[in-house]
């Protein structure tokens, strides 16, 4: 949204970025801390004008179904005047603007950016899936081809290194298929629900991604061990596939070099218990109640991996509840100290009614 003309928040992760006629002020980008983090978490979903912890106002405004977050206002009435004024440096232009300037400001805003109810983000939208589209096609060719390799490596050569290198190729293109079924479901979230439900081996599929996460797993030396076996078939959609990668891409994400993951199945009469832990930075007890919330990532967490938008378990949550699945989530059930770097043991669970 860099067409915004005040600065305006596309995460709540980071500072305010800054607007294409305002900038952001400079303390808000220095001096982005938990208070702000909390404090644009209470504002989710919420239209209208609110006073940050700082002084400066903020605008939710609703966009025909989406929500856009303008901060770091400097508005008569409503920012605190004093406040602000402490905190804009003398060769900043932030003026104090009146209320009904600033909603004429806005109102040009949505005149050049919404015509005709959202047209141009549709076209945007539009041009996005079929580049993805095109990317779809030629992923599907790739995993043909790279499929065709591994079967010749298999018959003709039993070199390891290259069946290794085969098989890698070949899981990478599955990666890319399930990479553009999550592309598929940020865009059009409501997409992969309206499809009809088939029988699938839920243990399979936990076999398969974490075939595919293979290579990512050796590249910290991790291992990925799955304990106790299952039978258990489900009806599901589509989308389920995405479950188990989500899940033990971000075990993956989080847990520290040269350590393992355990994937525990237990089955009872009545349901399925899967079990995904791993050991890696601690969460702290107030960003708990946060970390299923789209966007969120906890401070440990970013400072131990860059990777990560905070969509994960946020993504899982919503697979999980469209399928009558039970999801728990289980940080620090227990910590050491290695080296001088605290690690917390993470759980996540899924019940499944059998």
């Amino acid at each position: 949204m860099n067409s915004s003309p005040f600065a305006y928040i596309s995460t709540v992760e980071n500072p305010p970025q800054d607007g294409n006629v305002f900038k952001c002020p400079v303390f808000c980008k220095k001096n982005y801390n938990h208070k702000c983090r909390d404090y644009y978490l209470s504002l989710i979903n919420n239209p209208g004008f609110y006073v940050c912890p700082y002084g400066f106002a903020t605008n939710v405004i609703d966009l025909e179904g989406t929500t856009l977050t303008l901060t770091a206002l400097n508005i008569e009435k409503i920012s605190l005047r004093k406040d602000v004024r402490k905190r804009i440096n003398k060769n900043e232009l932030y003026p104090r603007l009146k209320l009904v300037d600033y909603e004429y400001i806005i109102s040009k805003f949505y005149d050049t950016n919404l015509p005709n109810s959202g047209i141009g983000i549709q076209i945007s939208r539009d041009y996005i899936n079929d580049i993805f589209h095109e990317i779809r096609k030629l992923n599907m060719e790739l995993k043909r081809q790279s499929d065709y390799i591994l079967r010749a490596v298999n018959m003709h050569s039993k070199d390891p290194v290259l069946i290794e290198r085969a098989h890698n190729i070949l899981s990478i293109t599955q990666l890319m298929s399930i990479r553009l079924n999550t592309f598929d479901f940020n865009m059009n979230p409501e997409l992969p629900f309206s499809s009809s439900k088939k029988k699938l081996i839920v243990y399979g599929k936990f076999e398969k991604v974490i075939h595919c996460l293979s290579l990512k797993s050796k590249q910290k030396n991790i291992s990925i061990n799955m304990n106790g076996k299952s039978h258990t078939t489900i009806q599901a959609l589509e989308v389920f596939e995405l479950l188990p990668f989500l899940i033990i891409e971000n075990a993956i994400k989080y847990s520290v070099d040269n350590s393992e993951i355990n994937v525990n199945f237990e089955e009872s009469r009545d349901n399925l218990k899967i079990e995904v832990i791993n050991f890696g930075p601690p969460v702290k007890s107030k960003e708990v109640p946060y970390l299923l919330n789209r966007g969120f990532r906890g401070e440990n967490a970013k400072k131990f991996s860059a990777e990560g938008t905070g969509l994960g378990l946020h993504l899982v949550n919503a697979i999980a509840a469209v399928h009558d699945i039970e999801l728990g989530i289980f940080p620090n059930s227990a910590s050491f100290n290695e080296k001088g770097q605290e690690l917390s043991e993470f759980i996540a669970t899924l019940t499944i009614k059998i």
